[in-house]
């Protein structure tokens, strides 16, 4: 099956930075342009819809092997909440803070609320997201702190700890959380670990993390897909895509949407973009 013929969903993104809404925080009568990311030539229409609103967004460029939509709004003195439907022939999908889903609570819509500016440490957050939509920013901050102030009582609480400092970019910090975690059997440590290690700029380490996963866990696909983003960030794309090959065979549907993404990151890197949009030998 070639890319052309289904709805990469894994290459569809948006989020609250200024790349996807600018400006990011708005106050209360700005104008507001929102973006959204597709595959190139892989979507019929992208749709922003609100609670009072359903808007065709406009395809505005293509970069490298990807589309970008974009509209615009007025955003008033309330909060607005929007998230983003998809179509492909027949395939609809739904977009929020989950991603692709098919939930469309009201707590999972992007949002806008005019007027705030998230600290800059917690951008990105999620935790501190929920509680910005709940007009607790200022709890959501002192829950953290609270949060890594408590004496950990096992591996997940350390594991916890430990995403806790990566979301601030203390990695050094994450890193020794989550070493004590491994310590204490907490065996999903080590994917976070790995990913700590490749923002530290150092993916050999990040590799043996991986390697380790590979060997204790039963979930080879995520081992194989942080062994292809060490390739990648080597530049060592054929190795990328062997690991990545290999990641299939295991047969993850959880884990699959991301190793195919990895293999258009691959392939593009590559410079070969007709294989990358064309498809691949391997069988989705």
């Amino acid at each position: 099956m070639q890319f052309s013929d289904i709805l990469v969903k894994n290459a569809l993104f948006c989020d609250e930075t200024e790349d996807y809404r600018t400006p990011a925080e708005p106050e209360a009568g700005d104008s507001v342009v929102i973006r959204f990311r597709t595959l190139a030539n892989n979507v019929d229409n992208v749709y922003l819809i609100s609670r009072k609103s359903e808007i065709k967004m406009e395809k505005v460029r293509t970069e490298g092997l990807f589309d970008f939509y974009e509209t615009q709004i007025s955003v008033g003195s309330t909060s607005y909440l929007y998230y983003f439907e998809i179509e492909k022939g027949r395939d609809i999908c739904y977009y929020n803070k989950l991603g692709c889903t098919t939930n469309l609570r009201q707590k999972y819509a992007f949002r806008i609320t005019p007027g705030f500016h998230t600290p800059e440490w917690a951008k990105g957050a999620v935790f501190y997201q929920i509680y910005v939509d709940h007009n607790k920013a200022v709890d959501g901050d002192a829950y953290l702190k609270m949060a890594l102030e408590l004496e950990p009582q096992d591996g997940e609480d350390c594991y916890h700890r430990g995403r806790i400092y990566e979301y601030e970019k203390n990695y050094e910090a994450a890193r020794d959380e989550l070493k004590t975690a491994m310590e204490q059997g907490y065996e999903d440590a080590m994917l976070l670990l790995g990913r700590v290690y490749l923002e530290m700029e150092d993916p050999a380490s990040a590799r043996s993390m991986y390697q380790e996963y590979l060997q204790k866990s039963e979930q080879g696909a995520k081992a194989y897909n942080g062994l292809a983003m060490c390739d990648i960030y080597d530049g060592a794309y054929d190795s990328a895509l062997e690991n990545i090959a290999q990641g299939l065979k295991e047969n993850s549907k959880e884990d699959e949407q991301g190793l195919l993404y990895n293999e258009i990151v691959a392939y593009e890197y590559k410079r070969d973009f007709a294989t990358a949009k064309a498809g691949t030998s391997v069988q989705i």
